[in-house]
């Protein structure tokens, strides 16, 4: 939860609009107790939480300073970058 508090006030701070951020996938998972061989038994020691976030940049010269930036915040994974054309009229 921090994390994610943290990429999200460095989104804002680079001029992320709140319209461009989107919850994409959310999941819990619960962390069983291991015994000595590896094998998970029945107690639940923890739970994973994954927040995965869709991001649009609007000024291409803005991605790498935003990249930079939700890394630094404790992003743990960046994946699916994708390039359009907002205007395809010119």
């Amino acid at each position: 939860n921090q994390a994610m508090k943290q990429i999200m006030a460095t989104l804002k701070k680079l001029g992320v609009a709140d319209q461009d951020v989107q919850t994409t996938n959310f999941t819990v998972q619960p962390i069983s107790k291991r015994d000595e061989h590896g094998r998970a038994l029945p107690e639940i020691v923890a739970f994973e939480v994954t927040n995965q976030l869709r991001v649009r940049v609007r000024t291409l010269s803005d991605l790498g300073k935003i990249l930079d930036g939700v890394v630094s915040a404790g992003s743990k994974r960046v994946s699916g970058i994708e390039f359009g054309v907002s205007d395809s009229s010119g």
